[in-house]
């Protein structure tokens, strides 16, 4: 059972990680971090009520371009 929840404004938090690997060294990580406001409808479960939702985060690793 999905319900709808309707906030009138929440943040996202992304965070993208970046990672790449050369012959012989280390891989370079690099963190890229930006956040933004939206005003939008969310499904989430219906458990996802007992909690305080003002912050969504979501990580991404992808491979550095270059």
């Amino acid at each position: 059972m999905v319900s709808d929840f309707t906030f009138s404004s929440f943040r996202i938090i992304y965070t993208r990680v970046c990672f790449a690997l050369g012959q012989g060294r280390k891989s370079d990580l690099s963190v890229h971090t930006f956040a933004f406001n939206i005003n939008a409808s969310l499904s989430l479960p219906k458990d996802a009520l007992k909690y305080n939702i003002e912050q969504i985060h979501v990580r991404e690793l992808v491979k550095c371009s270059g």
